[in-house]
């Protein structure tokens, strides 16, 4: 007998699904159960094959105990007179009025079965309380007949379960139970002796249910209609079983609810209940989700809702989010409730059913201890999923903890495929299609994708190639003619929308503007889709700051910075640019910000100028490069200085769409980007160093004496660094030629002297605190206007949030105090206080801070720490004093105040000086003109900011004669105009302009009918769980072994035009995809009598319970050519699909590697030919070729070219040491060492889950039909 689970409890093991695999094997049972519902019976009616013959045993092989029924029924109506055999009579009566049309034949089975004495029912009734045991005991038969021993010990196999399961269908499919399995013959032995006690004592009821059941109106209806059928010679036998239509339509029903049937009191609004309804669909199907509805719509209520649905089935559930929300996540989970005191999901974080880790934790764990976390979780939600958008993966079998490609973060998620992945981000594409395509393949595969939806993930690979060849061409790199653009345009244009539909398979997104539009108007709730009130704050700079923009440009392209390249040849280039960006961008934000970057660019050179020293000049700089060989890589931290700086140039990375983690130069990474410094000697790198603080003492000279708030001591050692510069030929700005990549600034200058010469000005620079600022004056101005609400002021560096809060402070004319504000940067411990004293209402703090004594606070300056996933609907005002050049960073900002379901009036104030958009495009197209691919900047296959490549790519196929370089400088020029001009912050957040999104994950019919469907079975027919247990069993089996069933309704006035019905599914004949109600895709057929077929959802039926229909009888060709058409059109679908499938097996086997085609062909033409016959040391197999083929499957079904694995793969066979050639070893060695080889890196993988199914597994069929008045 097989073994069992040692507790089963509905969740992960149903007791349903190991009495499936114990009846088949057993000739005896013995049940107790609490009451007893001919469910129970039918739950297994196929399975009672091998039962032994009641008279040799002496009593019927299957014995069915039962109590008094408790659960409808109650001890009053029994203390009133009622017999408790009465009581049953009439329970069993009531149960047979609910069976359907096709039941009645299962109960008819049932009644022979006690006829023939193969079931026998008793009933218990104690003098004193109730029999309310549940449990059984089966017996196997022996292998031999001889099973008996001398001490008439019963030795055949033997299995136990013992808990609260009665044998019902609820019993044992859908409630929460708790049993216990042994298959331990003492134990065995005791139940059954118990048992065979309480059954002596019982009463008989077996003939009772035989003249219950012969009785009965609706039984004796059913034997007639079985018995008038064969008289009707013209109707066709064919049809199927038929059945009532209401209760065929609770079988579609479930059907297109998957099983979902039940409606919980959610917290959600509608909106967001179909968004939860769409997701549940997409996770059921590829066990994984990308939620990406915009800001503020309520991402974490949608994952809340699955979570608690996940917690409910009993698994346990990781979350992984952002350090600074695992408090919050923590409090909506666990502690949050509505206006009620009721809790929205009330889920208990243990940390080991569920649990919140932040990412950055997660990020830095080991391999081993994901595996762990593997072996521990079913599902993981990840909130801020973008953030894993780079590709990562760990080697097979790692040795070390930096044993991995790509960045970590990923390399560990990716451990983690299989498990059930819920992903929430508001921005799935930061930079380009490659975003997508790692986070998606972090749950699915191209395989599955192919299997399930007839689609070909290689769509990601082949766009991005061709974005890279057409960006070539564009840029004059490839030549190319007008034929070959229009084929590369199209094929662009057909991998875009083959992208678009796999995001529908497996993405929720949905815009403000969207969820505006599509709201139903009945709806009960207030809800305000008012945008903020948009105040631009466009102030225009003193004469003294007008150098500064005038200049900056040319300075920062000027800029060597070899301390940035030298650590890093690869990347140097790119990040070079990023900090050029980053300068500019921090002296919109303040001077204050400006001028510590500057201080931390002199400190860092000065250094690197003091290794350099006591170096000889003529030697190259790669001798520096190989001493640090042996280095960690390298992080933030070896390009800036401090934990501050590195924190701003991760915020600036990861606003142009660079991710942080990924710095460190990737040696499988070919680039474009020239190293440099290649070339360069020691001396040089010295020079390029000390033009560096030659050119910012100019420009800082020009310009910080006349700012500063006191600036007496560096107003003087302006002037005395001016004429030092003067002295040395270095007073001016140097022309910089555009050709060259590191011209020498000042070719007739000595500047070996320039580091102790202009020290004393720097010093006396970077000890500024104070600067004239206009803007902070006009932010007080602001803040003034409002009185008692709240003002949340965002800005993307921590020098410029102290520095304005500082200030502030300071400021007599300001309402900021020490009691009423606070300013919150990341990593900092009070960011949690700061939330719950500033928005106590939407973080539930209000009691709490009011017994506090603590006081509530009115204005938070704060960085971009508090733009992700904060509820700060309190607040009314928000204030962006500088603004991000990434739009949807500044959607971010006003999406924690602008909530859904706030009503209040909202104010955002935008700040931005007049001339930052001319200086950021002039630096821009200063960077374009030596890295032509301004894509170039931000890393492989990024770009910068909102213009993302799909854009371009569109445009270049218009305007050929600018390089792609240049459409995108023109493209940011447009976003940060346009990012100044709107007047509704919601009209950035517009997935329409890209190709990509343009139409993925916002198609809610399907959603929104299965919505509509849930809440008439539910609130309209009053129906639950337990009224569909007849469509459960149903689906329960394969679906080629399950019977057709058919209606034919004959009075349905509210329905659809008459016509024919019908419900496909297509399933796989092997036995590796599970999938819900055993069916991989479904399809649901009208086709009107004077009409086409199409698809339609179940709802359109309106079959309602009094709906009456009756067998159809006589001539059906009319109904049967209809439902032939529907077939017609499943069988061109069937074929389509097969199609795709052979398509799908072409295309793999250009991803074979050699080694693996070599292995391949050497089984198929030597091994099985010359040792197919040998028998080999397997259980599994008896001879060699068996064997041999298995595992030749196995290796077929995987792509190993250009992996880790299949270098593996040559290391074990092509370089082995022991055998110079495949035929040199023998042959069960041979298989034995593949065996460990896919057992280790394939069947072990997460990689290698999936696999293509051949055409000839792919089948479909109509399970069930049906005519509407016919």
């Amino acid at each position: 007998m097989i073994s069992l689970p040692p507790l089963v409890d509905n969740a992960n093991r149903t007791v349903e699904d190991v009495y499936k695999k114990i009846i088949p094997q057993i000739e005896e049972a013995r049940i107790a159960t609490g009451y007893f519902y001919l469910s129970g019976f039918d739950l297994y009616r196929e399975d009672l094959e091998q039962l032994a013959d009641p008279d040799e045993l002496g009593h019927a092989p299957i014995r069915i105990l039962m109590g008094r029924q408790t659960n409808r029924s109650t001890a009053d109506e029994i203390g009133e007179g009622q017999s408790l055999r009465g009581e049953l009579r009439d329970e069993v009566e009531e149960n047979i009025e609910e069976l359907n049309n096709a039941q009645l034949d299962r109960l008819d089975r049932l009644r022979d079965f006690i006829a023939e004495d193969r079931v026998s029912v008793r009933v218990r009734n104690p003098e004193n309380g109730y029999f309310h045991a549940k449990g059984a005991s089966f017996r196997a038969p022996h292998d031999d007949d001889d099973w008996a021993t001398d001490d008439n010990t019963d030795t055949r196999p033997c299995a136990t379960i013992v808990g609260s399961s009665n044998f019902t269908a609820s019993g044992h499919r859908n409630n929460i139970e708790l049993n216990l399995t042994s298959q331990d013959r003492p134990e065995a032995e005791a139940f059954e002796d118990w048992y065979d006690n309480q059954w002596a004592n019982a009463e008989d009821f077996s003939e009772e249910i035989i003249r219950i059941i012969e009785n009965s109106e609706k039984y004796q209806d059913w034997q007639d209609q079985q018995e008038d059928e064969p008289d009707d010679e013209d109707t066709p036998d064919n049809l199927g079983t038929y059945i009532e239509p209401f209760e065929l339509y609770k079988l579609l029903a479930y059907d297109e609810l998957s099983g979902n049937v039940n409606i919980r009191d959610s917290p959600l609004y509608y909106f967001q209940t179909l968004g939860y309804e769409s997701a549940k669909e997409k996770l059921s199907r590829f066990n994984g989700c990308i939620i990406s509805d915009s800001v503020g719509l309520g991402k974490s209520f949608i994952g809340g809702e699955l979570l608690h649905d996940y917690r409910q089935r009993g698994d346990h559930c990781l979350l992984i989010v952002p350090a600074n929300l695992t408090e919050q996540w923590e409090d909506l989970l666990q502690d949050d409730t509505d206006e009620d005191g009721n809790p929205y999901f009330g889920l208990e974080i243990d940390g080991t059913h569920l649990d919140v880790m932040s990412i950055s934790k997660f990020q830095n764990l080991t391999y081993d201890e994901v595996q762990n976390l593997k072996d521990a979780f079913d599902v993981v939600l990840i909130d801020e999923a973008h953030r894993f958008r780079n590709h990562g993966k760990w080697r097979p079998n790692p040795d070390d903890e930096d044993d991995y490609k790509g960045t970590r973060r990923h390399a560990n998620l990716r451990q983690l495929r299989g498990k059930t992945m819920i992903m929430l981000t508001a921005t799935p594409i930061n930079n380009s299609a490659t975003d997508l395509e790692n986070l998606i393949s972090l749950f699915t595969s191209p395989e599955e994708l192919r299997n399930k939806a007839s689609l070909d993930f290689d769509a990601f690979e082949e766009y991005i190639e061709l974005s890279e060849t057409r960006k070539q061409i564009a840029a004059g790199k490839e030549e190319a003619t007008e034929e070959e653009q229009r084929k590369i345009t199209e094929q662009l244009q057909r991998h875009s929308e083959e992208i678009s539909k796999i995001l529908n398979e497996v993405m929720v997104l949905r815009t403000r503007k969207h969820v505006k539009d599509q709201i139903q108007d009945e709806e009960d709730f207030e809800m305000s889709f008012k945008p903020p009130k948009l105040s631009k704050e466009q102030y225009s700079l003193p004469a003294a700051y007008q150098p500064v923009y005038g200049m900056l440009p040319d300075v920062m392209d000027a800029l060597h910075l070899p301390h940035i390249t030298v650590k890093n040849p690869k990347a140097g280039g790119t990040l070079k640019a990023l900090y050029k960006l980053n300068l500019l961008k921090r002296l919109e934000s303040s001077t204050y910000a400006f001028v510590q970057s500057i201080e931390t660019l002199h400190r860092s050179e000065r250094q690197l100028l003091g290794l350099l020293d006591g170096l000889p000049e003529d030697e190259q700089i790669d001798v520096l490069r190989a001493a640090q060989d042996d280095e960690e890589s390298e992080t933030l931290d070896d390009f800036v200085e401090g934990d501050d700086a590195a924190e701003d140039l991760e915020q600036t990375l990861e606003e142009f769409g660079f991710d942080a983690t990924a710095v460190r130069a990737d040696e499988d990474t070919e680039s474009d980007s020239p190293d440099e410094l290649a070339d360069a000697t020691i001396g040089e790198v010295k020079t390029y160093i000390r033009e560096d603080l030659t050119l910012l003492a100019y420009f800082l000279s020009q310009f910080i004496g006349d700012i500063a708030q006191d600036s007496g001591d560096v107003s003087d050692q302006a002037v005395s660094t001016r004429q030092w510069l003067h002295d040395h030929n270095a007073g001016v700005l140097p022309d910089v030629p555009e050709e060259e990549l590191n011209p020498i600034l000042y070719p007739r200058s000595d500047l070996s002297d320039v580091d102790e010469a202009t020290r004393e000005f720097y010093e006396a620079v970077f000890s500024l605190r104070e600067f004239r600022d206009p803007k902070v004056e006009r932010l007080a101005g602001v803040l003034n206007g409002y009185d008692d609400e709240k003002v949340l002021v965002f800005t993307q560096y921590r020098a410029t949030a102290d520095y304005v809060h500082r200030t502030l402070l300071n400021d007599p004319n300001s309402p900021l105090t020490e009691a009423n504000s606070a300013v919150v940067k990341g990593g900092d411990e009070n960011k949690q206080d700061v939330i719950q004293r500033f928005a106590p209402e939407a973080s539930g703090y209000q009691q709490t801070l009011a017994e506090s004594g603590e006081s509530e606070l009115q204005y938070v300056i704060a960085t971009d720490t508090l733009s992700e996933g904060v509820n700060l609907q309190d607040v009314s005002v928000q204030v962006s004093f500088d603004l991000p050049w990434n739009p949807m960073r500044i959607v971010q900002r006003v999406g924690r105040i602008d909530r859904i379901g706030s009503t209040e009036e909202k104010y955002v104030h935008n700040f931005y000086p007049d001339g930052d958009i001319e200086a950021a495009i002039k630096l821009l197209k200063r960077l374009q003109a030596k890295i032509n691919d301004i894509a170039l900047i931000v890393g492989k296959e990024n770009n910068i900011l909102d213009p993302n490549e799909d854009q371009i790519l569109e445009k270049t196929g218009v305007e050929t004669e600018k390089t792609i370089g240049e459409l995108q400088v023109d493209e940011i020029e447009d976003s940060l105009q346009k990012s100044r001009e709107i007047e509704d912050v919601n009209e950035l957040d517009d997935t329409s302009k890209n190709p990509l999104l343009r139409n993925a994950g916002s198609n809610e019919h399907a959603a929104y009918e299965r919505f509509l469907l849930k809440k008439e079975l539910n609130e309209e027919f009053g129906l639950s769980e337990d009224d569909f247990e007849y469509a459960a069993d149903y689906f329960e089996g394969s679906p080629e072994e399950r019977e057709r069933l058919y209606t034919n309704i004959t009075d349905h006035d509210s329905g659809p035009r008459p016509g024919v019905f019908g419900l496909a599914h297509l399933w796989f004949d092997d036995d590796d995809h599970e999938s819900p109600l055993c069916r991989v895709r479904r399809a649901f057929y009208y086709k009107p009598f004077s009409d086409e077929v199409k698809e339609r959802p179940v709802g359109t039926l309106k079959i309602d319970p009094g709906v009456s229909g009756e067998p159809i009888t006589g001539n059906a060709d009319n109904v049967l050519s209809n439902r032939e058409a529907i077939q017609e059109v499943l069988d061109d679908r069937l074929e389509a699909i097969r199609e795709g499938q052979v398509e799908g097996a072409f295309k793999q086997g250009d991803s074979f590697s050699k080694e693996q085609e070599t292995i391949l062909d050497f089984i198929d033409h030597y091994l099985q030919p010359n040792h197919g016959e040998i028998p080999v040391p397997v259980d599994e197999y008896e001879t060699l070729e068996e064997w041999a083929e298995d595992l030749r499957e196995n290796l077929q079904d995987v792509k190993l070219a250009n992996t880790d694995e299949d270098r593996i793969l040559r290391e074990t066979f092509r370089h082995n040491e022991q055998y110079d050639s495949f035929p040199d070893w023998p042959p069960v060695e041979f298989l034995e060492e593949l065996e460990a080889f896919l057992g280790e890196n394939v069947e072990g993988s997460t990689e290698y889950q999936a696999k293509l199914v051949g055409e000839s597994e792919v089948q479909a069929q109509l399970m069930c039909w049906g005519v509407i008045g016919s």
